[in-house]
C-alpha cells in the first residue's frame, strides 16, 4: 500500500473569497433595493422593466450615499451595462 503525500498547507488568502466583492450585499441593501424596484419598476432610461438598481452618485465617490433612496434609479440589465461602459 503506498503511503500518501506529505500535507502541503495553502497559503493564506490574497484576494476575498467573494468572486465579486464589488457587489453590495447586506440586509439593509436587499430590502432597500427590493423596495425601490417595487415603487419605481420601469427603467428609467428606456422603459423597459428594471432589474437593476443603480447609484446615481457612485459609491466609491461618496461612500455615504450608498442605502441614500435619492441617490438610486431603476435601469434594465442592458441600460445599466451600457451606464457603466461610458462611465
Amino acid at each position: 500500500m503506498a503511503s500518501k503525500p506529505p500535507f502541503k498547507h495553502a497559503p493564506p488568502f490574497t484576494k476575498s473569497m467573494d468572486p465579486k466583492p464589488h457587489r453590495l450585499k447586506g440586509n439593509a441593501w436587499t430590502m432597500l433595493r427590493r423596495r425601490h424596484i417595487m415603487h419605481y419598476p420601469w427603467c428609467d432610461a428606456c422603459g423597459a422593466i428594471g432589474a437593476e438598481v443603480h447609484h446615481i452618485v457612485p459609491r466609491a465617490i461618496d461612500p455615504a450615499r450608498t442605502l441614500d433612496p435619492s441617490n438610486l434609479r431603476t435601469l434594465c440589465k442592458a441600460c445599466h451595462a451600457s451606464m457603466h461602459k461610458h462611465s
